[in-house]
């Protein structure tokens, strides 16, 4: 229990914790240990990439398979508001599989990055070709109203129109899904941007189901959205295919969650894969990052700055950081 471990670290039953949690980092690390020097706090900046952190679609439902609409709920989800409001500003948003790193995509494709995404040219949104992928950002007042015009305008183009006050097709069918949950503290996420979809009459229901049935559905991919995390490290390879690769699209059990299955996304791992040389692999990471970023296959969420340490000052560690971040084999008692 992360509660009983704080409580336990600030009484001096152990010495060091790495505090994954923003929320309880800025609100429950008061004792009077911490206040007078004798607990040491830190956020030490890394080179690790962020990896995908996102609310995933599931591109196998009807419902999703047109980008306009996914664009549209993308664009409802106020990060900044949850961000200040909810989680105490402690992370930065998404906007790269790879972010916080050399292979997250830099201005408008060129040289080798350019070579491997031009045959795919007028099949691809040609936002691809242009600036990197930016999520949409508000001014954090929890009232978006130029992303939630832009969402609806979006809805209405792809024949979503508000009828009695409910966002339905012209079948009369309404624009209605599930947010399927394990962990029960991304449930006020999920409500808080369900609550900003009612007003653009998109009905979000959230169901919080025990580990067991959650990896049943996830294995034979019932369900319209998850909340979904797909790590990467900084020599990507084999498995962004189990990703996003079209061979594991409908593998029962995969990683696959979202059910992509794109001939240019393939193209690009193919391309990973086959690099031999580090800017070879930057090249096709990037241009791969591109390609799924502006598929709006996932609401990206957000990642740590750094690694937040807190330990007791009788611990010392090198001044110098790792690229992969603090390594507590490193660290030693003062003498």
């Amino acid at each position: 229990d992360s509660s009983v471990a704080l409580e336990a670290f600030k009484s001096g039953a152990y010495d060091l914790r790495i505090e994954p949690d923003a929320a309880r980092w800025a609100t429950q690390y008061d004792a009077p240990a911490i206040a007078d020097g004798r607990i040491v706090l830190q956020t030490v900046p890394h080179g690790i990439p962020s990896g995908l952190s996102g609310l995933a679609f599931n591109l196998r439902r009807p419902l999703f398979e047109d980008r306009r609409v996914r664009e549209a709920l993308t664009f409802a989800f106020d990060f900044e508001w949850l961000n200040r409001s909810l989680l105490q500003g402690g992370y930065v948003r998404t906007a790269s599989m790879f972010d916080n790193s050399d292979m997250k995509p830099v201005g408008a494709p060129q040289g080798g990055e350019l070579a491997l995404l031009e045959p795919w040219r007028g099949k691809l949104p040609e936002a691809v070709f242009g600036a990197p992928f930016e999520p949409p950002r508000t001014d954090g007042s929890g009232r978006s109203r130029a992303n939630l015009r832009h969402a609806a305008q979006l809805l209405d183009a792809a024949g979503w129109r508000v009828r009695d006050g409910v966002r339905a097709n012209e079948a009369g069918r309404p624009l209605r899904f599930e947010i399927l949950l394990r962990d029960p503290s991304n449930e006020r996420i999920a409500l808080s941007w369900s609550r900003t979809l009612r007003r653009l009459g998109v009905e979000a229901a959230i169901r919080l189901v025990e580990s067991a049935q959650f990896q049943g559905q996830i294995d034979t991919y019932d369900f319209d959205m998850v909340f979904g995390y797909w790590g990467v490290t900084l020599s990507p390879g084999n498995e962004q295919q189990n990703y996003w690769g079209s061979t594991t699209a409908n593998q029962p059990g995969g990683r696959n969650w979202i059910g992509v299955a794109d001939p240019s996304i393939d193209a690009m791992i193919e391309a990973l894969g086959a690099a031999r040389t580090r800017a070879e692999l930057i090249d096709a990471a990037r241009a791969l990052d591109r390609v799924l970023m502006h598929k709006y296959a996932v609401v990206p969420l957000w990642h740590d700055s750094g690694t937040r340490l807190a330990y007791w000052s009788s611990i010392a560690r090198p001044a110098t950081v790792p690229v992969y971040g603090p390594q507590i084999e490193t660290f030693w008692m003062k003498p």
